[in-house]
């Protein structure tokens, strides 16, 4: 069975997303869409057919738009590519500015425990919780609502 850990970040900044990327997933795929080796960017706030994607050459370039742009919702994800506890991890940007990470990982009560605490701590954030099987509230005050609720 599997667990996911959600955190709100303390901020959007892209060194903060590669820093959690390279610890919890330093062997990973992009699982949106990718082509000629590049990065695909939708908004989804805004969906249409005619809308066009956006190709980034390199994670970072994809996270450094993400940070410049506050109004944006958007849910990058990636998977280990080689056998580890960490399983996947998603992005869920929101339209109030506020960034969630999603970290899915094998089942084992302890160690859920310490990686919550830990993410919390990379991510200077207050806010956390870990389910099984209940996504994160769309927005901040959503997020930070149903934490408290957890408890």
């Amino acid at each position: 069975m599997n667990a996911d850990i959600y955190v709100l970040a303390n901020n959007r900044k892209k060194e903060n997303v590669l820093k959690a990327l390279d610890k919890y997933l330093p062997n990973r795929s992009y699982q949106l869409g990718k082509q000629d080796g590049q990065f695909e960017f939708w908004n989804d706030s805004n969906q249409t057919e005619n809308q066009p994607s956006i190709f980034f050459k390199s994670e970072s370039d994809l996270f450094g738009f993400l940070d410049s742009q506050n109004k944006i919702l958007f849910r990058p994800s990636f998977r280990s590519t080689t056998e580890s506890e960490f399983r996947a991890l998603t992005l869920y940007y929101f339209e109030d500015n506020s960034l969630v990470f999603g970290l899915n990982m094998y089942q084992d009560s302890i160690k859920e425990e310490l990686v919550l605490s830990e993410l919390k701590e990379l991510l200077e954030s207050k806010y956390g919780y870990i389910a099984y099987h209940v996504p994160p509230a769309y927005g901040k005050e959503a997020f930070i609502k149903q934490c408290k609720n957890l408890k």
